[in-house]
C-alpha cells in the first residue's frame, strides 16, 4: 500500500482511509484521479466506486461533446476505430474522412500571429 500511495502522490494514511471506507461522502476527487494511473483503472470506474452518480462524473469537456455531436456518423466510427487502436496497440492511424477545420476567429488568428512574431 505504501508503494501505491507514493506512486499516486497521496499520504499513506489517506489511502488507508479510502481503502477502509472511512471517508464516506467526502472523497477528494484529486485523490481519485491520482489513483487511476497507478491502479490502471479507468478514472470513470473509480468515480463510480467512490459513489459519484453518473451525472456528476466528468467524462469529456463540454466543448468536445458539442463538437463530437456535430460530426457525421462515418467520422464518429473512424474516431472509435482510432481510439480502439490507441488502446490496444498504443498507436493508430486515421482512416476517416478529412473534415474542414473549424473556423478561426479574428481574435484567435491575431493571437497566433503575435505568438509567431514573438518566437522569431
Amino acid at each position: 500500500m505504501a508503494t501505491l500511495a507514493k506512486s499516486a502522490g497521496i499520504a499513506l494514511g489517506q489511502l488507508h482511509k479510502l481503502e477502509t471506507d472511512q471517508v464516506k461522502g467526502n472523497i477528494n476527487v484529486g485523490h481519485i484521479a491520482a489513483l487511476a494511473g497507478p491502479l490502471e483503472v479507468p478514472l470513470y470506474q473509480l468515480y463510480q466506486a467512490a459513489g459519484y452518480p453518473p451525472e456528476q462524473i466528468p467524462l469529456l469537456e463540454p466543448e468536445l461533446v458539442t463538437r463530437l455531436m456535430e460530426l457525421p456518423p462515418e467520422a464518429l466510427r473512424s474516431i472509435t476505430n482510432l481510439l480502439d487502436g490507441l488502446m490496444t496497440t498504443g498507436s493508430a492511424t486515421w482512416d476517416g474522412p478529412r473534415l474542414a477545420p473549424l473556423p478561426v476567429t479574428v481574435e484567435e488568428a491575431e493571437g497566433e500571429n503575435e505568438q509567431e512574431g514573438g518566437a522569431s
